[in-house]
């Protein structure tokens, strides 16, 4: 009391700190003697330290006095102290109520509030840094002094918070866009002077959930219902027992008031892998858990308890990193979770990427390289935080700006990665939801964790596809008392969805990776074979899984796994077939979580498996064709296209006819085809083209000539936009469009240097009725550039069947002479055959001679048509004497065919069957190959 009035001496204070007094003190515990500790500090700084000599040592030089003395200016330090300073000001925010009512100390300062849990990370972190602090981390039941945690809080605080020693504490309401950011309240105390700075975002957990992805509650009513059991069930001091059904099913119904029609004695039955039940009396019946379903619903409340600490985290953590400029400005005593959290919201940053170096940076600290950390060790530093969380970080920021990230560190998160897969041996940890695990394996399909593939000592490339294929294997795993389904693919149960995301990823890592993965891809293929007999299994129960995410996820894996695995695909086939039958089941409606995107992929993935089902082919066209009358004009062009491929490759263009029309009738083809991309017009003007509507077809005309440059597209592109105008020959409406698209075709082949025979071919065929397009077409295959291509003797025979192949062989195809063209390659051949009957004019040819005359002469001279041929006895001749000259092939072979082709129409033509005469004479080759003779 005398040291609190307005008169202090050094006499006083000397007195205050006297043997007598002191003995005193210590006679008791530390929370009873910290107020005398406060008083002392307090007269200290009221006098601005004048007083400071004056207490003596056996006080100032006392831990505790040293401990509280030290406090304040570590937390105001600018770097170090911002991080507690924010969770000062969190953990005051969140233990005040918003009524502008002032809260006694003791209401305030509960053993399980959340100051209590912020003394806990102050005395964490003074324990962490004590040698550098130069004082011992605060005794434990500090926090319930008052005089001691007004001290502390009244630095990190801010409006609308207000503390005072003798009212407590009191938070006023302010309007949103006013209230002050936490990073107001530690900014200023770092400037020690109670001014609030800084334009961070207001760092409640709320605003801090959009950082990590929340924990799925879109459950069924099974998962409620066993969530219910065992918060019911805790409540009870033996947690084990049986439960009254009543009182359970009045709880469910609370939660999930929809439920009450379906909650009977039956519905339990029905799910004996989650509850068992046990009849009492006569009629009463008691319930409880399964072994499974306590499991699931201790896994549920566990994620739900990280995500709630991962919020608080990052709520901090959003303070702190607008604060942190650079690598160089990291503060030290972040520990492992504070980082974590700066790295999750740094991979959130939108629009905006990370100081250069810093998640590098954040990454190398969390893995603390050099101090012996394994995986194991990682997994438990950084919880509540899991590694996929890190990863996908990770790989944020490496496309927002290229990192140099620390190879060692991105390794030991990978392990830690595929250890967060499965349950520890020992019991205490579980394994990540499956959400989290195809989280991980997306990841490894990018940088910079797919340049890990590259690195020969890299143990975590394998360990993660590996570890992934043995949880879905484990997910595959069907309890001995279950009759139906797994729980991974059941309709009763949310994990389906999550399931099928992670085995499209995997099958896209492989497809990505595979030959990196050397003795671990056969595993996984065996685990996708295990997956495939699941499928089977799920098409002959009922009811069956309905989820069209998860089924179209499916669809892909199986699909793409098997182009790029041909050994798989005979598997792959027989899961689709399964697959089908389970969609042909469902309900395709968009209320029911259809649309286009999942439609489109469907038909894709199908027709990449080669399973053309048309009954499932026409049931998404049904589908579309619905979903076009409800939403036509905003339907995206992307996915049009996408389903308009998947139907025109599988050979189901007619069944869309119904949905094309739909499309004309919201007129989105003429909202659609201006902004379209090239990619995209092929597949477009296929539907323009089967909905056979002219009035879309002139609009397209207007559209390639007015707002789509042509002259830039390439060859290849323009034919196969005319290839879509020919699929359907009757269609008079898309005249127009054909010739414009001719037109345009043949102006790029003339500046083309490299045309595929089937563009050529296809270009030919739409010039067909057209004699002026026709004769152009003639006149640019011999033109010099194109005839100067046909390779010389001298290079040797391996491009010449190719070169024909390109140049004759779309005009023999379709039996359109180019006299020029062919007398050009005619007289090539026969410069190629003079070597070959020269090297074997003493008798039958080489090997070498041998299986170059099959494999190269025989294919060129096939490009000929008969009527060529007809026309040039002379190489009639000398490709007979070549075959003369020539051991035949076997019977089967490869090249038998070939020959036996070519030698029956050489036959032909040297009897002259079938012979037709060029209609159109070349007078000027004539006169030239007459007086060449």
């Amino acid at each position: 009391k005398v040291l609190q009035g307005a008169t202090v001496t050094s006499a006083l204070v000397r007195a205050a700190t006297s043997v007598a007094v002191h003995a005193e003190y210590s006679s008791v515990s530390p929370k009873t003697g910290a107020p005398y500790l406060c008083m002392l500090l307090e007269v200290n700084a009221r006098f601005n330290g004048k007083f400071a000599s004056s207490v003596h040592q056996r006080f100032s030089g006392s831990a505790n006095y040293k401990t509280l003395a030290g406090l304040v200016p570590a937390l105001l330090d600018p770097r170090d102290g911002l991080l507690l300073r924010s969770r000062g000001f969190i953990a005051a925010k969140d233990a005040v109520p918003e009524d502008e009512n002032w809260h006694s100390w003791e209401d305030i300062l509960r053993p399980d509030g959340t100051i209590a849990l912020f003394w806990k990370d102050l005395r964490r972190w003074v324990q962490e840094k004590k040698s550098s602090l130069g004082f011992t981390a605060p005794p434990a039941e500090w926090y319930q002094v008052p005089g001691i945690m007004f001290m502390i809080l009244k630095i990190c605080i801010a409006p609308p918070l207000e503390a005072e020693l003798g009212k407590g504490m009191r938070r006023r309401k302010m309007p949103e866009e006013a209230a002050p950011s936490a990073g107001a309240a530690a900014a200023s105390s770092a400037q020690g002077a109670g001014a609030s700075g800084g334009s961070g975002a207001s760092a409640t957990a709320a605003e801090a959930s959009s950082a990590v992805a929340a924990v799925s509650e879109d459950l069924t009513l099974v998962e409620q219902a066993e969530d219910v059991i065992l918060e019911l069930s805790q409540e009870r001091a033996d947690p084990a027992a049986y439960l009254e059904l009543g009182h359970v099913t009045s709880a469910i119904q609370r939660r999930v008031p929809a439920s009450s029609s379906r909650l009977k004695l039956r519905w339990y039955e029905s799910y004996r892998l989650s509850f068992e039940l046990k009849k009492v009396g006569s009629t009463d019946h008691r319930v409880k858990l399964t072994s499974a379903g306590k499991a699931r619903a201790e896994a549920r409340a566990t994620e739900r308890r990280n995500e709630a600490e991962r919020r608080a985290e990052l709520a901090v953590s959003k303070v702190v990193l607008p604060k942190v400029t650079s690598a160089d400005k990291l503060p030290r005593a972040l520990r492992q979770i504070e980082l974590c959290g700066l790295l999750v919201l740094m991979g959130e940053a939108k629009g905006r990427p990370a100081p250069e170096g810093l998640p590098s940076a954040v990454l190398k600290r969390i893995c603390r390289k050099g101090e012996g950390n394994n995986a194991k060790d990682l997994l438990t530093d950084i919880s509540p935080f899991s590694p996929s969380q890190l990863m996908r970080a990770v790989v944020t920021c490496e496309k927002a700006r290229k990192e140099t990230w620390d190879q060692d560190s991105l390794e030991l998160l990978l392990q830690a990665a595929a250890l967060d897969m499965h349950d520890a041996q020992t019991g205490q940890r579980k394994k990540a939801p499956l959400r989290t695990v195809r989280d991980t394996v997306r990841c490894m399909s990018h940088k910079p964790f797919l340049e890990q593939f590259k690195r020969q000592n890299s143990v975590g490339k394998k360990l993660v596809p590996s570890a992934a294929a043995l949880r879905i294997q484990v997910e595959l795993n069907k309890e001995k008392s279950n009759p139906g389904l797994q729980t991974c693919m059941s309709p009763d149960f949310s994990s389906f969805r999550p399931f099928a995301e992670l085995c499209a990823a995997l099958a896209s890592l492989v497809n990505t990776v595979g030959s990196s993965l050397d003795e671990g891809q056969d595993e996984i293929l065996k685990t996708f074979d295990k997956l495939a007999e699941a499928c089977a299994a799920a098409s002959t129960v009922r009811p069956c899984p309905d989820d069209a995410q998860a089924l179209y996820r499916l669809s892909y894996a199986f699909a793409h796994l098997a182009r790029e695995q041909k050994g798989f695909a005979a598997k792959s086939k027989s899961a689709l077939e399964s697959l089908a039958k389970i969609i042909l089941l469902c309900n395709m409606e968009s209320s029911d979580g259809w649309d286009l995107n999942q439609l489109a992929i469907l038909a894709t993935a199908y027709n990449v498996g080669k399973v053309w089902n048309e009954k499932l082919f026409r049931k998404l066209a049904a589908a579309a064709e619905r979903l076009a009358s409800a939403t036509g004009s905003t339907l995206a062009r992307e996915q049009v296209a996408q389903m308009i491929n998947g139907f025109k490759d599988a050979g189901f263009i007619n069944a869309l006819e119904k949905f094309l029309r739909s499309l004309v009738s919201a007129n989105w083809f003429q909202s659609n085809l201006k902004e379209a991309q090239d990619k995209d017009l092929p597949a477009l003007i296929a539907g323009v083209v089967h909905a056979r509507d002219k009035r879309t077809a002139e609009h397209l005309v207007r559209v390639l000539q007015q707002d789509k440059d042509l002259k830039e597209m390439s060859f290849h592109s323009l034919c196969l936009m005319l290839k879509e105008c020919q699929a359907v020959a009757d269609d008079s409406s898309s005249g127009s469009l054909r010739k414009v698209l001719t037109e345009a075709a043949i102006s790029a082949m003339n500046r083309s240097k490299v045309l595929a025979p089937e563009d050529v071919e296809t270009l030919l065929q739409a010039s067909l009725t057209d004699s002026k397009s026709l004769l152009k077409l003639r006149e640019l295959a011999v033109h010099r550039r194109r005839l100067e291509s046909i390779p010389k003797p001298d290079y040797g025979w391996k491009e010449l069947s190719a070169c024909f192949r390109g140049l004759l062989g779309p005009f023999s195809r379709l039996n359109v002479r180019v006299p020029r063209l062919e007398a050009a390659c005619g007289a090539r051949l026969m410069q190629f055959l003079e070597q070959h009957v020269g090297a074997s004019s003493n008798g039958r040819a080489g090997d070498a001679n041998n299986m170059m005359f099959l494999r190269d002469v025989v294919p060129s001279a096939l490009e000929f048509s008969q009527d060529a041929l007809a026309c040039m006895p002379s190489l009639v001749e000398m490709l007979a004497q070549g075959l003369s000259r020539t051991t035949m092939p076997r019977p089967g072979a490869d090249e038998a065919g070939d020959v036996h082709g070519l030698i029956e129409r050489l036959l032909h033509a040297a009897n002259g069957e079938g012979f037709r005469p060029l209609g159109d004479r070349d007078d000027e080759l004539e006169t030239w190959v007459e007086q060449l003779e």
